[in-house]
């Protein structure tokens, strides 16, 4: 494996560290992966670092990064609620950071072409960055489990719209035969206030589901997240391919299809400048070894399809 350490000083003077994974047989192409909200660059249950190494297997150099602030990278993050970083995240807290890396890989690596991607906030940090990309150093995004509606601040959770409500108690029903499940539910894993605020979602009259595009100012939990829609559309204008990969059984999926996909995308997962995969049973974070194998599988087919190699410079 060639697998090097990776440095980069910020404007901040705070030094960006990952892992370079080089392709066994460079095509030019170049893919930062980020963490998975404030999680480390291996990713969670190790995705990241399994997925590098595939996608160097055919190729493509992958930087395994971290943000400032983010595992062995320079820097803290502010010390507010959880909830308030992850408002912060949906609009776009690291997005200046991986574009500093795009920028290192062609300037310092020789890539010729530079994708980000990400599980959950990771892809929203993919796609709110290529998006205010203006040097050209982004040429696409793979967001995997992205979460296309708002979580927003803590006390300020909504309870969510009853169609989506009710896929959600669908899929909690599903893991009533799961061990692990109950695990979690017996250790007190389980996010109790957000099954309760489904069910108060599923029982409810219907209340009106809102337009799509939400306003600028919309930080409420279960509202379409506006940094979102603009980056999306953005990144079709100018031409950018975007992949969205999600298990069906992941509540970022039933949120998406109860969505976006129907008032946006008009119901088709292939459009002009995106494609939609899915991985049966797979869940947010696809911790087991299918969904895995399917996600990565679904990734290196849309890269095949959409980045032919290049010479280097």
């Amino acid at each position: 494996m060639n697998e090097h350490p990776f440095e980069l000083t910020g404007p901040d003077g705070l030094v960006r560290r990952g892992v370079l994974h080089a392709a066994r047989r460079p095509n030019g192409t170049a893919v930062v992966l980020l963490p998975s909200g404030f999680k480390h660059r291996v990713g969670s249950h190790r995705f990241n670092l399994l997925l590098a190494r595939r996608l160097a297997a055919l190729g493509h150099a992958v930087l395994r990064y971290d943000p400032a602030g983010i595992g062995e990278s320079d820097g803290t993050l502010s010390v507010v609620p959880p909830g308030t970083l992850s408002a912060r995240l949906e609009e776009g807290y690291f997005a200046d950071d991986a574009l500093l890396a795009a920028a290192a890989l062609r300037e310092r690596h020789g890539a010729t072409c530079v994708l980000l991607g990400g599980l959950c906030g990771g892809g929203i940090t993919a796609q709110l960055a290529a998006s205010r990309d203006t040097r050209g150093h982004v040429q696409g995004v793979i967001a995997l489990g992205l979460p296309a509606l708002t979580i927003g601040p803590p006390g300020d959770r909504n309870v969510p719209q009853a169609q989506v409500a009710r896929r959600r108690l669908r899929n909690y029903a599903q893991k009533l035969v799961s061990p692990a499940a109950w695990a979690r539910v017996f250790s007190g894993q389980s996010d109790f206030d957000h099954i309760g605020r489904n069910v108060l979602g599923a029982v409810l009259p219907v209340r009106p589901s809102g337009s799509i595009s939400a306003p600028a100012g919309t930080t409420a939990g279960g509202q379409p997240n506006p940094h979102f829609l603009r980056a999306f559309a953005t990144l079709r204008e100018r031409g950018v391919p975007q992949l969205f990969v999600y298990g069906t059984a992941d509540n970022r999926w039933i949120e998406f299809e109860e969505t976006f996909l129907p008032t946006v995308l008009g119901g088709r997962l292939d459009g002009p400048g995106y494609a939609v995969r899915l991985v049966p049973e797979g869940s947010h974070e696809l911790d087991f070894g299918p969904a895995k194998r399917q996600a990565m599988e679904a990734v290196e087919a849309w890269l095949e399809a959409n980045f032919a190699p290049q010479p280097l410079a």
